[in-house]
């Protein structure tokens, strides 16, 4: 099958009726091979195919590869949470993610159909928990410090960008860079505040404050399964919180992150749960050391000059 998805998804109330637009087109490629990704002219997809093949999406986030073969995963149904500061950024929150096959029908077991549609769903159903975030006008995969410091566009930052790997086959193409946003995971609220001015004649001031949550990719899983840290230097419940504050001309930004303690370790439960299960420390000083210095190496790196540590232990 072809799915073909319209260029501009995010702000058209309706999509297909501007005939001068460019799309892409994802068909499926031969014996299993990745699927076909190209730009195509709208103009030249005329008459009621056209409109059938359609799709409402306001943000392709990639293409996954499931038991019988690619499907595109897109944003279905969102809500706008912004905009935040002077240039109106718009942020849109995911409230349904959707699975479209773009692989030819072949013939498959019962069992087979069966896993498939349970992924399918298992995806869609993760995925529409309203915590996934993405934003048409600026790249909140990373702080305001770092697109301060690095002004390219297409610096993503991986480590908050979860739909990175199954973004490959756009990422991979300039010209196609433009129809996948990137994605992240956890929070992101913003408030408007009219604050009087001293002088009645004058109109009040506004002040924008937004709070975003970024988890990170590296080392993912639930509490009391995930715990300490990986040999990549990655530690469980990764999150940097971003506190933005918008008054006139000037934005302040202030940064910090949060992760489990970075050495092996873990917290054994059984079904006799605990409130707070026995934490055991699996591997000695010698070979912890290791993955810290690469944890440590990695925050220095993001964010540099003086890092102050607290334990909450």
């Amino acid at each position: 099958g072809i799915i073909k998805l319209v260029r501009g998804y995010y702000v058209e109330p309706e999509l297909g009726e501007d005939a001068n637009r460019d799309a892409i087109s994802i068909e499926s490629g031969d014996d299993g091979q990745d699927p076909i990704v190209q730009e195509v002219d709208v103009r030249h997809l005329s008459g009621d195919r056209w409109k059938r093949t359609l799709k409402r999406a306001y943000n392709v986030l990639g293409i996954i590869k499931l038991v019988r073969g690619y499907y595109v995963v897109y944003a279905a149904e969102v809500t706008l949470i912004g905009p935040l500061g002077p240039n109106s950024v718009r942020v849109f929150r995911i409230d349904r993610v959707a699975l479209e096959p773009v692989h030819r029908a072949r013939a498959a077991r019962g069992a087979e159909r069966k896993q498939e549609r349970r992924l399918v769903k298992e995806i869609e159903r993760h995925m529409s928990n309203g915590s996934f975030y993405f934003s048409p006008d600026a790249d909140i995969t990373r702080s305001l410090r770092a697109q301060a410091l690095d002004k390219d566009e297409n610096q993503f930052n991986r480590d908050f960008m979860w739909n990175y790997d199954i973004a490959q086959l756009f990422l991979r193409k300039p010209v196609l860079r433009q129809y996948v946003l990137p994605v992240i995971c956890g929070y992101f609220g913003v408030e408007h505040f009219d604050i009087p001015a001293g002088d009645p004649t004058k109109s009040p001031k506004r002040i924008t404050i937004a709070l975003i949550s970024r988890r990170g990719t590296g080392r993912v899983g639930v509490r009391f399964h995930s715990r300490g840290i990986n040999s990549h230097g990655h530690v469980s419940n990764y999150v940097e919180t971003e506190q933005v504050l918008v008054f006139g001309e000037y934005t302040c930004s202030y940064t910090i992150v949060r992760g489990s303690i970075p050495i092996y370790w873990e917290q054994p439960h059984s079904s006799n749960v605990q409130y707070y299960p026995k934490i055991q420390v699996n591997r000695n000083i010698a070979r912890n050391l290791p993955a810290m210095q690469l944890h440590m190496e990695g925050i220095y790196k993001s964010y540099g000059g003086r890092i102050t540590m607290v334990s909450l232990v």
